[in-house]
């Protein structure tokens, strides 16, 4: 269990996403280009494992069909990860 010297440690998340279309309406017909974002970081136990994420994505969306009813949509994401822990703050029997 998460516990720092007997009691509960906090387990602690901090994100903010962002997702948004690019560009509808200015290509062919209604295709349109979705890009995004995001960025969280966790802290937890008494060592303060620390993950960090940055990420960012875009994708096509093809329309398709009478009335754009349809779409064939493809697209990539990235996403950078550190991990860091404080040894000093952990506690070992002997």
């Amino acid at each position: 269990p998460w516990a720092r010297g007997g009691k509960p440690a906090n387990y602690r998340t901090f994100s903010a996403y962002a997702d948004m279309p690019f560009l509808k309406g200015k290509l062919f017909g209604q295709d349109k280009i979705g890009v995004g974002i995001v960025a969280a970081t966790d802290r937890a136990g008494d060592g303060n494992l620390t993950t960090t994420r940055i990420g960012a994505s875009a994708a096509y969306h093809k329309s398709l069909g009478h009335g754009n009813r349809f779409a064939l949509s493809f697209g990539f994401s990235g996403l950078y990860t550190q991990k860091n822990v404080d040894y000093d703050a952990l506690y070992f029997d002997n």
